[in-house]
């Protein structure tokens, strides 16, 4: 069996699933919600993700918001990043996506605007858009069953990260 996909969800791919979940976004946070694929994380991304969500112009219920971050943290991976000491052109939020991406080991870090990193792959981490993760990863991830049809991909083992 293979070890889950670790990935890092860019604060722009986190809303737009939240917000538009038909959207170009479909489908990447349920797959770390329920455990398909390991949201990779640190403390301040949690706080990050939870003051955007509860950002009274997006009008989502606080309570939701809550219960989406546990559930992130419950089948996620919480890691100790530093920082990378110099990064040009990048904000200080992304150098913590992208430090996280490396400190876990992370197969993938998933943007709805990848090029402003400046590349698409960085110490083994590929940065991507949804549409590019799906094509590159989808086949490693266990799909639910739909109603009449055979199960997608292989079976994947939930686990702690290392």
């Amino acid at each position: 069996m293979s070890e889950a996909l670790r990935v890092v969800l860019d604060y722009d791919l986190l809303a737009a699933d939240v917000l538009w979940p038909k959207g170009r976004a479909p489908g990447i946070l349920p797959l770390a919600l329920d455990g398909r694929i390991h949201a990779t994380f640190d403390p301040q991304m949690l706080k990050s993700y939870t003051t955007l969500l509860c950002d009274s112009e997006l009008g989502l219920d606080p309570d939701d918001v809550v219960e989406l971050i546990d559930s992130l943290t419950r089948n996620g991976c919480c890691v100790r990043t530093r920082r990378p000491s110099s990064v040009p052109g990048l904000s200080d939020p992304d150098r913590r996506l992208l430090a996280c991406a490396v400190a876990g080991r992370a197969d993938a870090l998933i943007s709805m605007r990848p090029e402003r990193f400046g590349h698409s792959r960085v110490r083994n981490v590929s940065i991507v858009d949804p549409s590019r993760f799906n094509a590159l990863f989808i086949s490693r991830i266990s799909l639910p069953p739909q109603e009449g049809a055979d199960t997608i991909g292989p079976t994947i083992e939930v686990g702690e990260c290392p």
